[in-house]
């Protein structure tokens, strides 16, 4: 199914609640299970090698609906289980999602049970397999200011069994060294484009937003990040990495603030020309 579809059925399933006729019918959509490898997008941890689970539209939204995760840990020989949180960020409110740390136990199929009264709806994952590791994208950097810099990087050598599909970049507002927001996916991008510059409108028109206007803000520390992904024959994240740098936006002089910054240092160097004149007289 794809994203327009799953987008009609969420919007179909929220104004059907509105109208009070499907108020307790659990709608889960978007089943996604892969491994990630991240780094910098918390202060002073090292890179992470996680699984990566979840579904990406889920409604009714939190917190009328719970969920529940579970697999058999094929190494230990237990039962993985806890809460399936929903995630409530700008760039779509309805996902649910946890992370573990990577184990070869656990790369089988998630269940999920969604809960929202006495209706229940039980949905799996793909099973994740035997994945190697997304190696990170190489010299990142970031040039401009303000609500649209360009992020560039180079792509690293692969693992064998991997492949890189397409490239991602996201944008996350940090509010501290351990918490953030989900503002920006962009489409996926060819292997062969390495630098992408942030639209200053971040809204992405292929997925449901939760405002209408959405742009970085000068004086905001924000996380760009780039993501090199390897999919399966359907289109799903087998491997991913992700290699965020902290970006703090500031505006963008005027020309006349420009004008006067430049004659300020013409005035300082001729000041300091002067004084060597003096000295040398």
């Amino acid at each position: 199914m794809n994203r327009t579809s799953r987008q009609l059925i969420g919007a179909f399933a929220l104004a059907a609640a509105a109208q009070g006729t499907l108020a307790a019918t659990v709608v889960a959509d978007g089943p996604y299970n892969f491994r990630d490898h991240s780094t910098g997008l918390m202060s002073g941890l090292p890179a992470r090698d996680l699984i990566v689970f979840g579904m990406f539209f889920v409604s009714p939204d939190t917190p009328e609906t719970t969920a529940t995760f579970s697999q058999r840990d094929t190494v230990s020989n237990v039962d993985v289980t806890g809460p399936l949180p929903a995630q409530q960020y700008a760039f779509n409110p309805w996902i649910f999602e946890y992370v573990v740390p990577y184990s070869a136990g656990l790369t089988g199929a998630w269940k999920f049970e969604f809960r929202n009264g006495a209706d229940v709806a039980v949905r799996e994952t793909n099973p994740l397999g035997d994945v190697p590791s997304m190696p990170l994208a190489e010299n990142v950097t970031i040039t401009g200011s303000g609500a649209s810099p360009t992020i560039h990087w180079d792509l690293p050598a692969l693992p064998a069994g991997a492949e890189i599909d397409y490239a991602n970049v996201i944008v996350f507002e940090r509010f501290s060294p351990t918490t953030f927001d989900f503002l920006h996916l962009s489409n996926a991008l060819p292997v062969s484009q390495t630098s992408y510059t942030i639209p200053a409108n971040l809204i992405n028109p292929a997925f449901p937003a939760a405002v209408n206007e959405l742009s970085m803000v000068d004086g905001k520390t924000y996380i760009l990040a780039v993501a090199l992904v390897d999919s399966d024959e359907a289109g799903l994240i087998r491997t991913r990495s992700l290699r965020g740098i902290d970006y703090t936006t500031a505006p963008i002089p005027e020309p006349a603030t420009t004008a006067l910054m430049l004659t300020g240092l013409a005035g300082i160097a001729g000041m300091a020309w002067a004084r060597r004149r003096r000295g040398c007289a």
